[in-house]
């Protein structure tokens, strides 16, 4: 299941304030593909759960 398209639909006007960080970053600054993408926010666990849910995913995200 390719969950980013869900992931971006579910961030859109849910945050202000999310970055994408670690191996991803360095992955497109070398124009390599990406196999994870790490997300910081502030609001990290409450979102995570939120999302699981919005999904249908266990309701204890790896976070």
């Amino acid at each position: 299941m390719d969950l980013l398209p869900a992931l971006i639909a579910y961030l859109d006007g849910q945050l202000d304030d999310v970055w994408v960080v670690g191996g991803a970053v360095r992955d497109r600054l070398l124009g390599r593909p990406a196999h994870d993408l790490d997300l910081v926010t502030a609001q990290a666990v409450p979102l995570a759960r939120g999302f699981a849910r919005a999904v249908r995913a266990a309701d204890d995200p790896h976070v």
